[in-house]
């Protein structure tokens, strides 16, 4: 599911951002997605981050509802890293 969302988000960052406003479990598995490539866990994810650290950074993007412009600003950023 992660590449498939990756890839979305680099060509459509605003339907994986309909998404993440929309959907409480979309955006839980973005996050978790992120934190798990972005982090040395050798695949155990609750090596490096405890679930209350995690639903904390969900609740960051759920409760404003900035999961669509977070999509965006991540597309953006790779875009210019690309280039």
């Amino acid at each position: 599911m992660g590449l498939r969302i990756l890839g979305q988000q680099s060509t459509r960052p605003q339907t994986v951002g309909y998404g993440l406003v929309d959907s409480p479990a979309a955006l839980c598995a973005w996050i978790v997605e992120k934190f798990w490539s972005w982090t040395d866990s050798g695949g155990d994810l609750h090596r490096v981050i405890t679930r209350d650290e995690l639903l904390d950074n969900l609740m960051l993007y759920w409760l404003p509802g900035t999961g669509a412009s977070s999509a965006r600003l991540y597309w953006e950023s790779l875009r210019q890293v690309n280039e």
